[in-house]
C-alpha cells in the first residue's frame, strides 16, 4: 500500500477512499506530515496503526496519540 504522497490533498483523497478509517495527523505547518495514527475495522474488530517520522521518535508523541485513541476505543488491535 502506498503511504507516500506529494501533497496533503492527494493524501486526503487516499484517506477518503477508505472505509471505516479514522485518521489523526501530526503536521509540521501545512506541508509535512510528522505522524499518523489511524484506526479501522477489520473482521468486526478495531485495529490501529501508528507511524512517525524518525526525527521525532522517543519524544512521547506516540504515547499521547495512543492515550487519545484508548480514550475513544475500549479495545484496539495493532
Amino acid at each position: 500500500m502506498k503511504l507516500n504522497y506529494p501533497s496533503l490533498e492527494e493524501f486526503d483523497r487516499y484517506l477518503s477512499s477508505l472505509e471505516h478509517v479514522t485518521p489523526t495527523l501530526m503536521l509540521e505547518g501545512k506541508i509535512k506530515i510528522l505522524g499518523w495514527y489511524f484506526d479501522f475495522t477489520r473482521e468486526e474488530e478495531k485495529w490501529f496503526g501508528l507511524i512517525f517520522d524518525s526525527t521525532i521518535h522517543g519524544k512521547g508523541y506516540g504515547a499521547k496519540m495512543m492515550e487519545r485513541a484508548m480514550a475513544k476505543n475500549k479495545e484496539l488491535n495493532g
